[in-house]
């Protein structure tokens, strides 16, 4: 409306002067005067809409302050008795600093310009409920850390939240907007009642810790649009049910599920790669398999874990590192790749359920302390190719007897020691390198078998009585 009246009084200016023979120089001056009057419209207009805006604030009972230099006029609408701001030219309006009010439910307004809300804006008050309007894009690190807080909408363009954002707080249910590509560090981290998480499609990265220590978190929905989810981003869930892994992800980065002692299946997608220190420290899964595009399992990645009973392993290339699989007292079986030639450092180290294990016929080095603690083992086949048997690979099994193949070489100190029912060993071969007391605490009926052509035994040797046998 305004650019039409003006155009009309240019247009009205250059009839008067082809009508009334004005020179050029007088035409040139009147458009000069259109120029100005365009600018003091302008004025006029913004003065009008001011009067407006204070109008409408008198009657909801908002202050709406003077214009000035860094805060444009009306920016600042906010209830003045309760709230401290400022004006954010980041995120293109006012953002709320901070809350003075004694209300145990304080509105952060609609109707008005909120675009943020500042670092530690509500942090520590007593505050059961809050909401934030749709204008709200970015919520500030601690900004209702440690309140009350109950529940919270976040709003559908909300790009951004702090550190710790929601932390400490009472919240129960949780959608993230997938305006939002980041869930940040420890962001709704110590929240004794969130049971529920669902995260929307397009947000990208869960950083570290992001829901950590929510003992009460029952269902976690993740989006295919998630390509990382950082270290302990689900750490001490104790009570976590439910969640999937994007076939985006890549890495399970350290302890991200440690102390999920309720989680009893999870499926391990085809797009990991590698599975971080401690990744299921003490979890509650019962079996694991583990896909053939792992390349590296790290230390104690699924270690503890109480009712694990079975795990497979797809592919002879995956590295695993010592303690990966230690101490679940659970384990029944395993099932190991053919082509695998390294049973890691204490792979089976106190698995006391261990009954049943078929070592691959590739195999050609048992790790120290890969089955040390193993009482439930009875029995076990020792492939041909064999060669070293490291220290205390076998301490503590329930092995009755054992055959040793010819291809071994080295037997390592204590490799078969405190092997209670131990009472035949039977040798194919001649008598291989050996380091220490092989047969440590051994049973006192024991008795070590070989061939008569054999060479290397004594009688005894290694502190054990030896018998010959005949070939067949």
């Amino acid at each position: 409306m305004k650019k039409a009246i003006l155009a009309l009084v240019l247009v009205f200016i250059f009839v008067l002067s082809s009508c009334y023979g004005i020179t050029h120089d007088d035409y040139n001056r009147g458009v000069t005067e259109y120029y100005r009057l365009v600018g003091e419209l302008d004025r006029l207009i913004g003065e009008i809409d001011g009067v407006i805006q204070e109008l409408a604030a008198m009657r909801a009972g908002i202050h709406i302050a003077p214009a000035s230099a860094d805060v444009p006029y009306g920016f600042d609408a906010v209830p003045r008795a309760e709230y401290t701001y400022s004006f954010s030219s980041a995120h293109g309006g006012m953002m709320i600093t901070g809350f003075t009010g004694s209300a145990q439910n304080p509105a952060v307004l609609d109707n008005v310009p909120v675009t943020a809300i500042g670092n530690g804006a509500f942090r520590n008050l007593p505050i059961t409920s809050v909401h934030i309007p749709e204008t709200v894009i970015h919520i500030g690190s601690d900004a209702f850390s440690n309140t009350g807080l109950e529940g919270v909408v976040l709003p559908p363009r909300l790009q951004s939240v702090g550190n710790n954002a929601f932390a400490g707080t009472n919240i129960t249910e949780l959608i993230i907007p997938g305006s939002m590509t980041e869930i940040p560090t420890g962001s709704f981290r110590n929240m004794p009642y969130l049971e529920s998480v669902t995260v929307s499609y397009g947000v990208r990265r869960i950083a570290e810790g992001a829901f950590n220590s929510n003992p009460a978190l029952y269902r976690v929905i993740l989006p295919e649009s998630v390509t990382e989810i950082g270290a302990q981003a689900f750490q001490q869930a104790h009570n976590l049910r439910y969640i999937n892994i994007p076939h985006g992800i890549t890495e399970i980065a350290h302890s991200t599920f440690l102390q999920t002692t309720n989680l009893r299946k999870l499926i391990i997608p085809e797009s990991i790669t590698v599975i971080g220190l401690s990744a299921f420290f003490q979890s509650g899964l019962t079996e694991v398999i583990i896909p053939a595009t792992v390349g590296l399992i790290v230390d104690n990645a699924f270690a503890e874990m109480p009712y694990l009973r079975s795990f497979t392993i797809k592919s002879a290339e995956t590295v695993i590192s010592p303690g990966a699989f230690r101490n679940n007292r659970a384990l029944e079986t395993a099932i190991l790749p053919d082509g695998m030639v390294n049973i890691p450092e204490s792979m089976f180290r106190g698995a006391i359920s261990l009954s049943d294990i078929n070592l691959p016929n590739t195999v050609i080095e048992i790790g120290v302390q890969a089955f040390n603690d193993t009482p439930s083992l009875t029995s076990i086949h020792l492939p041909h190719g064999l060669e070293r048997i490291e220290n205390m690979a076998f301490s503590g099994s329930g092995l009755t007897e054992i055959t040793i193949p010819a291809t071994v070489t080295f037997i390592g100190s204590n490799a078969f020691g405190a092997n209670a029912n131990l009472t035949r060993v039977y040798f194919e071969g001649n008598a291989p390198e050996m380091v220490g007391q092989v047969f440590w605490n051994h049973h006192p009926g024991l008795v070590i078998v070989h061939y008569a052509d054999a060479e290397g035994f004594t009688n005894p040797w290694n502190g054990v009585p030896t018998m010959i046998r005949e070939r067949q």
